[in-house]
């Protein structure tokens, strides 16, 4: 969690020191990745393991001053499963697209803030 805080503000740090004007280019994503496991305090009695992924590269145009519209892919993979009792195991995945717009604030030199329409 810590480790994607940082990539985030990195990320968001180096779109604020750089100019939003028309016709730049907005790349960016997420990445996600949840893992748990689950243990009855009886040994053996049951046991739960849960895996998700989580994977949504995204691409924007400035059509105008401090504008950007774009993109996005979405692709979601899980794996949960349980031993004793039931012994089932669910696996699948999630796939689809997305289109966004955001309107950055200028609120000083070279620092925006960021509205979702």
């Amino acid at each position: 969690m810590k480790f994607i805080l940082l990539i985030s503000f990195l990320t968001s740090s180096l779109i604020l020191n750089a100019q939003i004007n028309k016709g730049g280019l907005f790349i960016g994503g997420d990445v996600q990745i949840f893992v748990s496991k689950f243990e009855s305090s009886n040994p053996g009695q049951y046991i739960r393991n849960t895996n998700n992924y989580n994977f949504s590269p995204s691409v924007g145009w400035v059509v105008n001053d401090n504008i950007v519209v774009g993109g996005k892919l979405l692709a979601y993979f899980f794996n949960d499963g349980e031993q004793n009792p039931s012994n089932y195991d669910r696996k699948g995945s999630n796939v689809g697209a997305g289109f966004w717009a955001r309107k950055y604030i200028p609120v000083g030199k070279s620092f925006y803030l960021e509205k979702q329409a």
